[in-house]
């Protein structure tokens, strides 16, 4: 669920993200889905960008919908299905203002929960994931795990990735605002260099870092039960307090 990204941004952010990761995160996640044996369920991708989560699933079997507010990275989503032999359902409209007209079976928000600030929110975008869900559906969000990233004083990070004609380079700067909240304003700089030549862009953004407990209480507020936490990749359940990992996938069930 992006705001106001420009093509420019679309188009570099799509770099930044691999084929593998996207793999393990699939595996993951139907694992953990009603009928990972019968992969014909709906599934909602909320916040799809450019298709790296919703693509595979597709190509898996799911009949996927997926909806962004940023039309630069839906267009790039489906300059990618050209050729494909699927047809996930694309919408340009925020979560906020769309109306589903089926049931799912899977919904998915990819860090998408940190752009929301304030918790009561939060919990309104849950009641409302949880009543378009089936019977036995899950909810499947990837977060930042607060713990492992938070510093009062600040902090930084700087994540390259190689290409074959290049590299795509991103450098965050986040600053905390509120620590009692866990808010912080995230200054986003990235480097996108082939032999086509060099795009830069830049943008800041609020984002709110939520505890994994904090996640719990509001999922279980917002009606979900049978809620299960994962570190990365690892399908070993985790804890907060044992887990040291860049971000939790969480599942919960309806």
């Amino acid at each position: 669920m992006q705001h106001g990204y420009s093509p420019k941004t679309a188009e570099i952010w799509d770099y930044f993200f691999d084929d593998q990761e996207a793999f393990y995160d699939v595996n993951l996640y139907t694992s953990v889905i009603s009928k990972p044996a019968d992969p014909t369920g709906k599934i909602l991708d909320i916040g799809c960008g450019t298709g790296r989560f919703a693509i595979p699933l597709a190509q898996r079997g799911y009949s996927i919908t997926g909806i962004d507010t940023c039309e630069s990275m839906l267009g790039i989503f489906e300059n990618k299905l050209q050729g494909m032999q699927i047809k996930p359902k694309l919408r340009h409209v925020s979560f906020e203002d769309f109306t589903p007209t089926e049931a799912y079976d899977g919904i998915v928000a990819q860090f998408v929960l940190q752009f929301i600030l304030k918790s009561d929110n939060v919990i309104a975008f849950l009641k409302k994931v949880h009543s378009m869900l089936n019977d036995d559906g899950v909810f499947f969000i990837s977060v930042f795990n607060s713990l492992g990233l938070w510093n009062p004083a600040g902090w930084s990070a700087t994540h390259t990735r190689e290409l074959d004609t290049g590299f795509a380079r991103g450098e965050y700067v986040f600053t905390p605002m509120d620590t009692i909240k866990g808010i912080a304003n995230a200054a986003d700089y990235r480097v996108l260099s082939t032999s086509d030549g060099d795009a830069v862009d830049y943008y800041t953004k609020q984002v709110r870092f939520y505890t994994l407990t904090e996640y719990k209480l509001m999922l279980t507020a917002a009606g979900f039960g049978d809620i299960s936490v994962y570190t990365d990749f690892n399908p070993t359940p985790a804890t907060e307090e044992t887990c040291n990992a860049f971000k939790f996938h969480i599942a919960a069930r309806k």
